[in-house]
């Protein structure tokens, strides 16, 4: 639904970016890479990306363009190495899990998206290569990208890397700040982190209790919901989303790390 991929019908609510609706520009400001890998087997890394940006850009762009944006977000997501090896099928040997799943995140950056949403970016890769995504994806949010994404049950060291989560429960909203928080937040609520416990996996078993107390959930959900108003409503409103006083306005207002957050 943020993403805008999904029909609308049936779901009330305003998206905003910046602090203002989303227009008809808004999809050529995000990218979204789904849960499971679509690029072609029988085609090189190179290869894809060059598709990509070919449907995307069918003629906007000159085919040096192209070649020069492929070329820059290979070197992004650290596929240089491999960009000339085809990604592989079960009859064909090819990439890694792992490469394969830059390729896909490739795939949607040679849109250079403001916005990248991604829906569980670390599904079937092993504990190794789920973490280099993920620094992958830090690496991304570092280079004045919003980066969103859903995860189940991360470990430690890539839950730590976090700038801000949100924990819901049965379809609200419960919690959205820092990773660093989080401990603190649920213990208020008399829910104790055990030591060196996994706080990824404390907020989950907290949130399951909490979801057992529908008082104590609409308690939390309303806090976020009035908290979240507040901070939305200094914000300036109309106009163009990606307009430049507003911009500054925001960067003077709140830290980079709270207006990932906004956005």
């Amino acid at each position: 639904m943020l993403a805008d991929r999904k029909d609308p019908r049936g779901v009330s609510g305003t998206v905003l970016v910046h602090g203002s609706p989303r227009d008809s520009s808004y999809k050529y400001t995000v990218g979204y890479v789904v849960q499971e890998d679509i690029c072609s087997g029988t085609l090189t890394i190179r290869e894809n990306l060059y598709f990509s940006i070919s449907l995307r850009f069918p003629g906007q762009l000159s085919a040096n363009q192209k070649d020069e944006r492929v070329r820059a977000v290979i070197e992004e997501v650290g596929l240089k190495g491999c960009a000339d090896t085809r990604v592989g099928t079960e009859f064909l040997r090819g990439i890694s899990g792992g490469e394969k799943k830059r390729t896909c995140i490739g795939m949607e950056l040679v849109l250079s998206p403001e916005i990248l949403f991604l829906d569980e970016p670390t599904t079937g890769l092993d504990a190794s290569t789920a973490s280099s995504i993920m620094n992958c994806l830090k690496d991304l949010s570092e280079r004045h990208r919003t980066i969103i994404f859903s995860i189940h049950q991360p470990r430690y060291s890539i839950f730590k890397i976090f700038d801000t989560v949100m924990f819901m429960c049965q379809g609200r909203c419960l919690y959205h700040g820092s990773t660093k928080d989080v401990v603190p937040f649920f213990s208020s609520y008399d829910y104790q982190c055990e030591p060196y416990d996994n706080p990824a996996d404390f907020a989950l078993d907290a949130l399951i209790a909490i979801g057992q107390k529908p008082d104590t959930m609409r308690k939390l959900n309303n806090i976020y919901n009035t908290t979240w108003e507040n901070r939305l409503s200094v914000l300036p409103q109309g106009g163009d989303s990606a307009n430049a006083e507003n911009l500054g306005y925001k960067r003077r207002q709140y830290p980079v790390k709270k207006l990932r957050s906004l956005a």
